[in-house]
């Protein structure tokens, strides 16, 4: 089952503002939904959060290593 979650529930999540998180949706870095088309809600696949939190835990390490 999907399970949605708003931009404020993103944020709260990586610890980082509202803003950025409609930054990182608007640069296409982080997968997203828009409900309604340009300029309207946006939605966050709670699971394809967390795969690209990992995803860009994983690139770092290989950076630092």
């Amino acid at each position: 089952m999907i399970d949605l979650i708003k931009v404020s529930e993103a944020a709260a999540i990586l610890k980082v503002s509202k803003q950025q998180i409609y930054l990182l949706c608007e640069q296409k870095l982080i997968p997203h939904l828009r409900l309604g088309g340009k300029g309207k809600s946006i939605r966050i696949d709670r699971q394809e959060l967390v795969k690209w939190i990992e995803e860009q835990h994983e690139k770092s390490k290989l950076h630092t290593d």
